[in-house]
């Protein structure tokens, strides 16, 4: 009887226990006040870019560095901006709830990497010109990206989505995951190319191109480039595409 008893009160404290937190939880959710306002931020010295939240983010090249965000008025505390080692990193902070408006500017002089987690989704619409690019995309993220450059280093991971056009010297590219990559309107010189997971790769290759495809990867490609190396295993498949062709 006294164990019932006791099985029972521990039940019961436990389920209270779960309740608080859930309660706390909840009760930390933040909200926008939806008066929707646009901040500069001052940043300088900085070539790379390091983006982890849900923003939408704008980036162009000019020739003044520059930072601005546009969201609620309560939200721009929980957004943290600093420039630390030549990257510019912008992080939500907080358990703020999706709003409706949260928007991210920069301008960038040069760009040499590009960091990219969580959700974001991140257009780059005007050519960047630069003589090398790193560019990491993880999680839910989107980009879409214009570029020219001698030499571009990509890996996409994750459920990561990117867009590329243009056109660069040397294109290495590490795909993963449930990634996927559209670059049939990038003109790539040469390409190193290693895909793995469920991934799906577009790429556009004019003189040399490597492959390494495992899992149950698609790659499509277009040009008539000298294949140097082609190592496929699992369940997916290569496909050469016309240069007419989505």
């Amino acid at each position: 009887m006294n164990c019932k008893i006791s099985n029972k009160y521990q039940i019961l404290f436990f389920l209270f226990i779960s309740l608080f937190f859930n309660y706390n939880l909840k009760s930390q959710i933040i909200r926008g006040n939806n008066n929707v306002v646009t901040k500069e931020r001052d940043v300088s010295d900085f070539s790379g870019v390091s983006i982890s939240g849900i923003f939408d983010v704008f980036i162009s090249q000019g020739d003044k560095e520059e930072l601005k965000i546009e969201t609620d008025d309560n939200i721009q505390q929980y957004i943290i901006t600093e420039v630390r080692k030549g990257i510019l990193n912008i992080q939500l902070t907080g358990n703020v709830k999706r709003l409706k408006t949260l928007n991210v500017y920069v301008t960038v002089k040069k760009l040499n990497s590009l960091i990219i987690l969580g959700g974001n989704h991140v257009t780059i619409s005007s050519v960047i010109t630069t003589d090398n690019i790193e560019v990491y995309l993880g999680g839910e993220s989107t980009l879409t990206f214009n570029v020219l450059a001698k030499e571009m280093e990509c890996d996409i991971t994750d459920a990561g989505i990117a867009n590329f056009n243009g056109k660069v010297d040397v294109l290495n590219i590490r795909i993963s995951d449930d990634a996927e990559l559209n670059a049939f309107d990038m003109n790539a010189l040469t390409c190193k190319l290693k895909a793995s997971g469920f991934s799906q790769a577009k790429i556009n290759v004019i003189d040399k191109l490597d492959m390494i495809v495992t899992g149950d990867c698609n790659v499509y490609y277009k040009g008539s480039p000298e294949i140097n190396n082609r190592v496929f295993s699992g369940g997916g498949f290569i496909i050469k595409r016309n240069q007419d062709v989505e």
